[in-house]
C-alpha cells in the first residue's frame, strides 16, 4: 500500500518539476511554497489518517465521506470530480510518454500531442484496461517493482545534482531571473501562488491508500501507507525542485526540454544519467497510468452500489474488476487524448492546471467532513477529538485557499465540468424527487457553470 501511495503520486510530474516551477518562480518562492505546501498537506494528509482510523468501515473513502457527511448529492460530486480530475492526470501522462520517446524516436511524437502521440498513448490506454481487468490485487507486484524503477533515478538525479551544488551559487541568483523585483512582497507572492498550483498536482494521489481502502487488511494499514508515502514523496519533490537551482540559473531550468530532469543532466555533461532518468520516466508513467486506471474504476463502482451513480457503474468481472466503469473510463480518457492534439505546446500544462482545480474541492469536502465528525459525531478512542478538529479546521482552511488560488479563469472551467456531470446523477436516481437541499446544491452548480460561461466566452 505504501508503494501504491507512492507511486500513484510519483507519476509523470516528478520528471518535469524542475521545470514547472522554473517558468513562473525563482528558489527563494520555490522554497516558501513547498514550505506553505508541505505543512498545509500534512493537515490534508492527516486527515485522511483520521479519518480512516474514527470512520474505518467507510471504504473508497474521498466518496463515501462526501455522502455521509454531506448527502447523497455531495458525495457524488466528489466522486465524478475525483475521477474526472483524474482522467485529465491520465491524459497528461499520455502527452509526456511520447515527449519523452521523442528522444529515442527523433521528431516522431514532437511535444507529445501529435496524431503519432495520440496512436501511442491511446495503444497504452487500452493495454492499461485490460491489465486492470484482472483485479487490484494482480497488479500489486507489477506496481511495486514500478515504483522501485521510478525512485531509483530519482535519487540518482539528487545525488548528482547535490554533488555540484552551491549555495554560492543560489545566492547569486535567488530572486530569480525576475532580479529583485521578484521579491517584492506582491510580485514574490504571486510567485509562490503559481508554484503551489503545480505542488499541488504533484499530491494528487496521497489518499491513495485510502481510495482502494476495502482491499487493506485493516484501517492502521491504511493510516500508515499513507503518511509514510506523503513523507517519501515529500523528500523527494523538495530535493528535485530545488537542487537545479543550485547548478543552473532560472532561465536555463526554465528552458530546459520535457522531461526536465533528463535535459538538466544532459546540460551538466551527465547523458549517462539522462539516458536513466529518461528510462525511469516511462517506467514511471506506464505504472502510475495501471495504478490510476485500477483506482478510478474503483470511485464509480462504490457511488454506483449507493445509487448515486448509474447501476452499470457496479458491474464487476470475476476477478472483482469494476468492468464498465473501467470502460468508461478509458473512453473518456481516450477522447481526451484526441482533444489534447488540438492544444499543440500547451496540453501539458493545460491538463495539470484542470486536474488540481478539479482536485482541491474533494479534498476540502473531506477534510470539511472531519471537522464536522470532530464537532458532534461519534468518536471513538484512537485519536483525540481535539486534534480531529484542529486538524478538519486547518485542512479545511488550506484546501479553500488552495481553491481560491486556482484563479478565475480555471474556477470557471472547474464549474462547467462538475455542472455536466449533474445529468449522470439524476440518470441514477430517476424516478426519484430529489430532497430540497439537493435540488438547491444543483442549482448552485448550474448558477456557478452559468457563471463560469459568461466568464471565460470572449
Amino acid at each position: 500500500m505504501v508503494c501504491l501511495v507512492v507511486s500513484a503520486m510519483l507519476g509523470g510530474g516528478v520528471y518535469n518539476l524542475p521545470k514547472s516551477v522554473a517558468e513562473t518562480s525563482g528558489p527563494a518562492a520555490v522554497a516558501l511554497a513547498w514550505v506553505v505546501t508541505g505543512v498545509g498537506m500534512v493537515f490534508v494528509v492527516n486527515t485522511f489518517r483520521v479519518l480512516s482510523l474514527q470512520q474505518p468501515e467507510l471504504k473508497n473513502g474521498i466518496y463515501t465521506y462526501a455522502e455521509r457527511g454531506f448527502g447523497p448529492l455531495a458525495g457524488y460530486l466528489v466522486a465524478y470530480g475525483y475521477w474526472v480530475c483524474n482522467i485529465f492526470a491520465m491524459v497528461a501522462y499520455g502527452v509526456l510518454l511520447p515527449a519523452t520517446l521523442d528522444a529515442v524516436f527523433l521528431g516522431v511524437f514532437g511535444d507529445g500531442s501529435n496524431w503519432a502521440s495520440v496512436a501511442l498513448s491511446s495503444c497504452v490506454t487500452w493495454a492499461m484496461f485490460l491489465l486492470a481487468r484482472r483485479g487490484a490485487e494482480s497488479s500489486a507486484a507489477i506496481n511495486v517493482v514500478g515504483t522501485v524503477c521510478k525512485v531509483v533515478p530519482i535519487v540518482l538525479f539528487a545525488c548528482l545534482l547535490a554533488s555540484r551544488f552551491s549555495l554560492a551559487f543560489v545566492g547569486e541568483h535567488l530572486a530569480g531571473s525576475a532580479g529583485l523585483a521578484g521579491l517584492e512582497p506582491a510580485a514574490f507572492l504571486g510567485q509562490v501562488g503559481d508554484t503551489m498550483t503545480v505542488t499541488l498536482f504533484l499530491f494528487i494521489g496521497v489518499e491513495g491508500a485510502v481510495v482502494v481502502s476495502g482491499e487493506a487488511k485493516s484501517a492502521k494499514a491504511v493510516s500508515a501507507a499513507t503518511v509514510a508515502g506523503y513523507v517519501v514523496v515529500l523528500v523527494l519533490y523538495v530535493l528535485v525542485s530545488l537542487l537545479p537551482f543550485g547548478c543552473l540559473t532560472q532561465d536555463q531550468v526554465a528552458a530546459a526540454a520535457s522531461p526536465s530532469m533528463a535535459s538538466i543532466l544532459d546540460a551538466l555533461g551527465m547523458g549517462w544519467a539522462s539516458a536513466v532518468v529518461k528510462a525511469g520516466v516511462v517506467v514511471s508513467l506506464l505504472s502510475a497510468w495501471l495504478v490510476w486506471t485500477v483506482m478510478l474504476g474503483q470511485m464509480p463502482l462504490f457511488a454506483a452500489r449507493d445509487h448515486v451513480f448509474p447501476a452499470a457503474f457496479a458491474r464487476e468481472n470475476r476477478f472483482g474488476a469494476p468492468t464498465f466503469s473501467l470502460f468508461v473510463t478509458c473512453v473518456l480518457i481516450q477522447c481526451m487524448l484526441v482533444a489534447a492534439h488540438f492544444l499543440s505546446g500547451a496540453a501539458w500544462s493545460a491538463m495539470v492546471n484542470i486536474t488540481a482545480v478539479m482536485a482541491m474541492p474533494c479534498y476540502l469536502v473531506c477534510c470539511l467532513f472531519l471537522l464536522k465528525l470532530a464537532l458532534r459525531g461519534p468518536w471513538g478512542g484512537v485519536t483525540g477529538r481535539r486534534s480531529g478538529l484542529v486538524t478538519g479546521a486547518l485542512g479545511s482552511l488550506f484546501s479553500a485557499y488552495l481553491v481560491l488560488e486556482a484563479g478565475v479563469q480555471l474556477l470557471a472551467v472547474a464549474c462547467i465540468l462538475y455542472a455536466a456531470g449533474l445529468p449522470v446523477y439524476l440518470w441514477a436516481r430517476r424516478g426519484e424527487r430529489l430532497p430540497r437541499g439537493e435540488q438547491v446544491l444543483a442549482l448552485c452548480v448550474l448558477a456557478a457553470a452559468v457563471a463560469g460561461v459568461v466568464l471565460i466566452v470572449p
